[in-house]
């Protein structure tokens, strides 16, 4: 047992006057508390307590030890009580990994919201392809495109989408829109690799894969694989609920909708500890309800 848990039960018998009134204090036998005084004036070199037949004094090195020990006491009263608040309160410095999608219409608004809700938390936000690695090196939380998992993260859904196709009107002006899954050999693909750095191949809607023949763009960024395909680039998959608002205005095309479509999850991780952070469990619940009522209409959450 540490010096400071001896040094309070000294506290307790020197305020009590009796070493058999601290130990009903500190719910412990007589015996045990005499034997972590005897432990604490071992440890110190000298004897604090002076016993006799009517009862116990300080010795002069008690009575300097006392003031000291119950300073001690005090501040460990008011770190607890600072915990305590704390855990009340989210604040400090949250670090967020997400991947390289959609800032200025999925990240920035949520970014906001959250910053008016909790202004005490302030937030550093790295996009990278490998989320799952980070937030196991010591960011607080990430957000997550799929299923993959790590045994040290917890993963919290926060909607299912469908993964589609789209194109820009322009585009499929210039080249002979695809009407099977093989015409898509004969147009350019945007492709995004996922978060291992691979390549994967678009997911048919009768559980088949496609690879496409001619890659015109391979990137990390499943936002630039969205804005590739509005600049007329080629052909590119991302997931309905970003590409909503374009799809109602005309801007995008959706390609193959009866053929090449599969369901994409999207998920917070963070770390598997016992006790979560104020700072991380506000902005899980946070994102939670923000990707809900921003995509309800369009993820199935």
């Amino acid at each position: 047992m540490s010096e400071i848990q001896h040094a309070l039960l000294f506290v307790e018998i020197a305020q009590r006057g009796s070493i058999s009134a601290a130990a009903r204090a500190t719910h412990v036998t007589r015996a045990t508390a005499a034997r972590r005084l005897a432990a604490l004036e071992e440890s110190l070199g000298v004897q604090l307590v002076t016993r006799t037949t009517r009862g116990l004094s300080l010795t002069s090195a008690g009575e300097a030890y006392l003031p000291h020990a119950i300073a001690a006491r005090d501040a460990l009263s008011r770190a607890s009580d600072a915990a305590l608040h704390a855990a009340a309160s989210p604040h400090g410095l949250l670090r967020v990994v997400a991947p390289i999608i959609d800032t200025q219409r999925l990240l920035l608004p949520l970014l906001v919201s959250f910053e008016q809700a909790y202004p005490d938390v302030d937030v550093e936000l790295v996009l990278d392809a490998d989320v799952r690695e980070l937030v196991a090196g010591g960011f607080d939380v990430g957000l997550q495109v799929g299923l993959d998992h790590n045994s040290e993260l917890v993963m919290r859904r926060l909607l299912v989408d469908d993964m589609i196709l789209i194109a820009s009107p322009s585009y499929l002006k210039r080249r002979v829109a695809p009407a099977r899954v093989e015409d898509l050999d004969a147009h350019d693909a945007l492709l995004a690799t996922g978060q291992d750095g691979l390549t994967r191949p678009w997911t048919v809607r009768d559980g088949t894969s496609y690879m496409p023949s001619r890659v015109k763009l391979l990137t990390n960024s499943h936002d630039l694989v969205h804005e590739a395909a509005r600049a007329g680039l080629g052909i590119g998959m991302t997931p309905r609920v970003l590409a909503r608002g374009e799809l109602e205005r005309g801007e995008l095309v959706q390609v193959l909708p009866g053929q090449v479509l599969y369901e994409e999850w999207f998920s917070l991780v963070y770390s598997a500890t016992r006790i979560v952070p104020p700072k991380v469990r506000a902005f899980i619940d946070f994102t939670t309800e923000h990707a809900h009522a921003l995509f309800g209409g369009g993820g199935r959450g």
